[in-house]
């Protein structure tokens, strides 16, 4: 129904135009006033008839394209905004002027500047009207030129170009997780499907520490599939932590005080516990007593001991 509506719709626009263009230059050439005020009034009435069909035109030949923007089909789709425009912004307001002037007998300078702007659109809007037409029926086949009637055959549903499809490279991702979000952008482009899709298995973008192969595959509106494939290698970090060795290994600790007096007597301290840091040695606080011959005693945590072994010694030579 479309493809009768068109060709229908834009000849209708076109002798419309047509009518309205050679009645005022006749009228205004050969014609009496009174004639060129009845040419005036009645262009508007014409409206009734020439807005629709534009506006069928236009329609029907964006649905008939289908997106496509490519040869003769993007060379009509081009011509229309400016059709639309003129009629719009030019013609009509141009037409109601006029024929208000007729009505009130003003043929002054003004009238015939509107006129001569208005006979210069209408001449625009039927070269352009024309050219489609002429574009159409190549399209069609029916008038010769070579690139419209290959191109017909892509407009009339036989589609059968796939997507172009393009997939990132292969990723490494290091991750302190077992799984982790990877964002990636996939690229697709069809020459007719102004929106192709894609889909992607697997579909999360919630990947486990190994190698996952990511399969993409796009399509069109014709049903014309692409497919691309990449890879996402997530590895797992260990995180950064701290350990305590101790004196007597790791995850204890022991500190040991020791000293020997003259008798030859040694008496010894220790203390030791389990999973805690000890300092280095440098910074470890010197807890051990040494009551060597020929040395001095050190204060430190084996002096009450000795003081004590002292005392009992004395007491007992006493008795």
């Amino acid at each position: 129904m479309i493809k009768r509506i068109h060709p229908i719709a834009g000849a209708i626009a076109f002798f419309t135009i047509a009518v309205f263009w050679t009645s005022t230059i006749f009228s205004e050439l050969f014609a009496s006033k009174e004639l060129i005020t009845t040419v005036k009034s009645a262009i508007p009435w014409g409206f009734l008839i020439l807005i629709p069909a534009i506006a069928a035109a236009g329609g029907s030949g964006f649905a008939l394209s289908k997106g496509g923007r490519m040869g003769l089909v993007g060379t009509k789709l081009k011509r229309m905004p400016f059709i639309g425009a003129n009629g719009i912004l030019v013609l009509i307001p141009s037409a109601f002027y006029l024929a208000s002037k007729a009505n009130a007998g003003a043929f002054d300078t003004s009238f015939y500047v509107v006129q001569a702007l208005e006979l210069l659109a209408g001449a625009t809007n039927l070269t352009l009207l024309g050219l489609n037409m002429r574009d159409g029926l190549r399209l069609t086949g029916k008038l010769g030129g070579g690139q419209g009637s290959s191109f017909n055959v892509a407009l009339v549903g036989r589609d059968t170009v796939a997507p172009m499809l393009s997939c990132p490279q292969d990723m490494t991702v290091s991750t302190t997780e077992n799984q982790t979000l990877v964002d990636y952008q996939v690229g697709v482009q069809d020459v007719l499907d102004v929106a192709p899709t894609f889909t992607t298995q697997p579909e999360s973008r919630l990947f486990p520490v190994g190698t996952t192969q990511v399969l993409v595959t796009a399509s069109d509106a014709a049903g014309n599939t692409a497919t691309c494939r990449f890879t996402v290698t997530l590895t797992r970090t260990q995180a950064s932590s701290s350990s305590g060795v101790g004196s007597s290994g790791t995850g204890s600790s022991g500190v040991s005080a020791s000293g020997m007096g003259s008798s030859g007597m040694v008496f010894s301290s220790s203390t030791s516990g389990g999973g805690n840091a000890q300092p280095p040695d440098n910074q470890r606080p010197n807890r051990s007593i040494c009551m060597c011959a020929g040395t001095s005693p050190s204060v430190g945590a084996g002096f009450p001991l000795l003081l004590a072994a002292l005392v009992v010694v004395r007491r007992r030579a006493r008795s």
